[in-house]
């Protein structure tokens, strides 16, 4: 069983973990909109999607956990 301290820990980890998630997400959104090279566009959307993808997985397992 965990302590407050160390659940306090684990949120506050999370929580750094999804803000830099949403950052990834915008940052590689931008990024391809911005490129006019077709590789690094799929590659940067490549990435893109997974943040999506991991984002959604992570906040549902928060709230269905936390």
């Amino acid at each position: 069983m965990l302590t407050e301290e160390e659940l306090g820990i684990i949120k506050k980890g999370i929580k750094k973990h999804i803000e830099m998630e949403l950052r990834m997400i915008k940052l590689t959104e931008n990024m391809a909109r911005e490129t006019d090279d077709p590789r690094l566009k799929m590659v940067l959307m490549a990435i893109h999607d997974d943040e999506v993808k991991t984002s959604q997985l992570t906040n549902r397992s928060i709230k269905e956990y936390c």
